[in-house]
């Protein structure tokens, strides 16, 4: 059983999709700096480096990961590790056991799993998605694939 059905998961948008981690994996949430320091020749998907409580974060921007671009609208980063995730919104957290996991993978590379929403979750977020399906993503192989390019 994967912990998102026995942990509470962190809710947030990618683009106009619909994603949740769980909460194990978040170290800190908020609003995305605004002075992230780029690093040079490093890929589209790497905005930088920023200074958070004394560490070096390297910020990620998911949406450019899972879809190869980057909306305007990003908002607000996660840390996973020493790593920050640039999202378009996080909505807030939901408990475990409002999700079933689906048969079936999106075929999407960092896409770990695929989940629908029970209705109650669903009716919450419908304005942030027109379907019922959540994404978990692949954290592990995003800083893998991060890490083979240093």
């Amino acid at each position: 059983m994967e912990e998102n059905n026995i942990l509470p998961n962190l809710m947030f948008t990618v683009g106009s999709s619909l994603f949740m981690t769980s909460v194990k994996n978040i170290r800190y949430i908020g609003a995305t700096p605004e002075k992230i320091t780029v690093i040079p020749h490093s890929p589209n998907f790497v905005r930088g480096f920023c200074d958070y409580a004394g560490d070096s974060v390297t910020m990620i921007d998911l949406c450019a990961v899972l879809f190869g671009n980057t909306p305007d609208n990003e908002k607000y980063f996660f840390t996973v590790d020493k790593y920050g995730f640039i999202v378009s919104e996080v909505h807030g957290i939901e408990p475990p056991g409002e999700f079933e996991q689906m048969k079936h993978n999106s075929g999407r590379k960092y896409i770990k799993s695929v989940y629908t929403m029970s209705n109650g979750v669903y009716e919450k977020y419908r304005a942030h998605s027109n379907s019922n399906a959540v994404f978990v993503p692949d954290f592990e192989r995003i800083i893998g694939q991060f890490k083979t390019l240093r």
